[in-house]
């Protein structure tokens, strides 16, 4: 027996083609980078009667969407990089033709509290130029918020700018340059609110008054009017308009977005997301809250997403669950096999909520042909559900603190095999950067020992999260952890079945991420390669398609297109999914051995032609474990590896 494992190793090791690795990022479908802090303008830049919103973020980068159609309140996402613009961060946008030249000018608001400008290239161009980083050498500390309006209606434009302390600094335009304001004051009229102001003017009620509407850090909006029609004082009237609070740092804006007549007002806030009014009837101050889904398609979700998938219903469509900052999960499921595109199910999962910055991953701890739910939490708990029936969507709470598990703050669990025993090991990020190892105490129970709370002394700095897989089928694992920083790290193992990883690269295939990421690996596009995904700070979830490419071994030049791939769903109850290629007409044999070496399946046994094919393994009173998949055509043999967890 121990020759035959031996024997299927060797096969492993010598005659896998190596997987090259390369991935291309894929937008269709809603996915993102996502959003935090927004900060929305709108107009209508090239002029086709349709508006178009930019969002700055905290991130320095500018959303750019656009109207569905005139009169609509969806937009659509055109670019995250509007124009390629990257500021420091906490972008806020003013759009205006200052000098009066039919040019759009971009006045940017950042962190540091100086202003950017850029200017439309043409009339009607979504085109942006830029000018300087330094607009009129205007610095008001931190965290500038610029607005124009005609205080005075004297013809020349008031520039006024929200700070860091919660007053707004006053500048006016020269009356023989147009592009140079004057300072006027730090204080406008001693008007202040907590922190973080962002101002915006319009005549809500049509009475030749401005109201001047400010946002602010703890979500608030503070109303003030005109006192008298030209002056540039203002009477407080709220410090909660309409007893709107939408939770932070609140952005507000006023536009008509169905030509109704009626103003719109769209808040931005610390989550990304957007909070719809509208004026309840024409000149009112009194606006109605509305419930629209603002942007279409956009798989955006606050901050610090974390995505997993699987096949909850067994109906060929992965089901995407979503663990959330505010510690709800959201439930979205394919639209067809293969698809990029996802549809919402639930945006409050089984109704659980773990206080904050839940993250998660489903598996059949026990083999009983329900799913377990291990969903982490900021507290540093393990919050433990269980599937109600098979293939079913309701899931119902075992405990709150599974195993007593605490790893401080920001647990992040993820389940695998990592000394091929069938014993599973859950390692478990958090906070400080560590990886927390825990071991099954035997197969098919729910209990679990501490092995380590630093595997093999890996420390990525802050809010660790761990992905295993193995993407160059060589049987070792490897480890891709997630951090508070833009990094990606990979990790190898450094034996078959060893506790000991090696540090590979801290910049995954070089892919550009964002911070806060929570990687998982999943075959969306059906091809049976393992794809990667991540949630990030943002809220927004990422989707790097794996490319299909091979790198040729000398000795393997002529099987270059026989290929055998990661079976799907891995680890898999009760079915998996293997696919394999053959680049001519050979006698194929697919075979199922079981951890001894002994075979207990044959898939295929037939003489088939060149193509693609797909086997489905039916494992269904098999008992868990581990087996291997081997692939036979002519000369080309390879095994893998894949686990059956009830």
């Amino acid at each position: 027996m121990k020759n035959t494992v031996f024997l299927l190793l060797c096969i492993i090791i010598l005659n896998s083609i190596s997987m090259a690795q390369s991935y291309t990022e894929i937008s269709d479908g809603g996915w993102v980078s996502g959003m935090n802090i927004s900060r929305p303008v709108f107009v209508d830049l090239d002029n086709d009667s349709l508006l178009d919103m930019m969002v700055a973020t905290w991130d320095g980068t500018i959303h750019h969407f656009e109207q569905d159609e005139p009169g609509s309140i969806t937009f659509i996402l055109i670019s995250e990089t509007f124009n390629d613009i990257h500021l420091r961060s906490f972008g806020a946008l003013c759009v205006r033709d200052i000098d009066n030249d039919e040019l759009l000018d971009l006045i940017i608001g950042e962190d540091y509290g100086t202003l950017y400008h850029y200017e439309q290239e043409v009339a009607g161009s979504g085109t942006f130029t830029y000018v300087t980083d330094n607009f009129n050498g205007i610095d008001v500390g931190a965290y500038s918020a610029p607005c124009f309006t005609d205080l005075d209606q004297d013809g020349f434009l008031d520039l006024i700018i929200g700070e860091d302390n919660g007053s707004l600094f006053h500048y006016e335009q020269d009356t023989t340059d147009l592009n140079v304001f004057t300072f006027v004051s730090d204080s406008l009229k001693g008007i202040t609110v907590e922190r973080n102001s962002v101002p915006f003017f319009i005549d809500i009620d049509n009475d030749s008054l401005l109201d001047l509407i400010i946002g602010e850090r703890y979500g608030n909006l503070y109303h003030y009017r005109q006192d008298a029609t030209g002056g540039d004082s203002f009477i407080q009237i709220s410090d909660n308009f309409n007893e709107i609070n939408v939770g932070g740092w609140s952005a507000p804006f006023f536009t008509d977005l169905d030509n109704d007549g009626m103003l719109d007002l769209i808040i931005g806030e610390t989550n990304g997301n957007f909070h719809h009014y509208e004026q309840h009837a024409l000149g009112s101050t009194v606006f109605d809250s509305l419930s629209s889904t603002f942007i279409k398609g956009l798989l955006d979700f606050g901050q610090y997403s974390a995505p997993f998938f699987t096949d909850l219903d067994n109906n060929g469509l992965l089901d995407m669950i979503i663990g959330e900052y505010d510690g709800i999960l959201s439930h979205y499921q394919q639209v067809e096999p293969g698809s990029n595109y996802f549809s919402l199910v639930s945006d409050t999962f089984n109704n659980i909520n773990v206080g904050i910055f839940s993250t998660l991953f489903f598996i059949d701890l026990d083999t009983d042909e329900l799913l377990d739910l291990i969903v982490g939490e900021w507290d540093g708990n393990l919050n433990h559900y269980e599937q109600d029936e098979i293939n079913s969507t309701n899931f119902s709470l075992i405990t709150e603190n599974f195993n007593d598990i605490d790893v401080g703050s920001g647990a992040t669990p993820h389940f695998t095999d990592l000394d091929n025993d069938s014993l599973l090991d859950m390692i478990v990020g958090e906070l400080d950067g560590n990886l927390n190892h825990y071991e099954q105490d035997e197969t098919g129970s729910y209990s679990f020992t501490l092995i380590t709370d630093s595997l093999s002394d890996i420390d990525i700095g802050r809010r660790s999260a761990p992905c295993f897989t193995d993407l160059d089928n060589n049987n070792l694992l490897d480890l891709i952890v997630g951090e508070s920083s833009l990094n990606l790290n990979h990790y190898e193992q450094d034996e078959v079945g060893g506790g000991t990883f090696t540090l590979k690269t801290e910049q995954f295939m070089g892919i550009s991420i964002d911070a806060g990421s929570r990687p998982v690996f999943a075959d969306i596009n059906n091809d049976g390669l393992e794809d990667l995904i991540f949630g990030n700070i943002n809220g927004g979830i990422r989707y790097f398609q794996r490319n299909n490419e091979t790198v040729i071994k000398s000795d393997q030049v002529n099987l270059y297109s026989f290929k055998i791939f990661p079976n799907y769903p891995n680890p898999f109850n009760p079915s998996t999914m293997i696919n394999y290629q053959l680049s001519m007409t050979s006698d194929v044999e697919l075979s199922i051995y079981n951890l001894l070496g002994q075979k207990v399946a044959t898939l295929v046994s037939a003489r088939q032609p060149a193509g693609s094919y797909k086997i489905q393994w039916d494992a269904a009173g098999y008992a868990s474990g581990v087996y291997y998949y081997q692939l036979r055509a002519g000369e080309f043999q390879s095994v893998r590896k894949m686990i059956l967890l009830r």
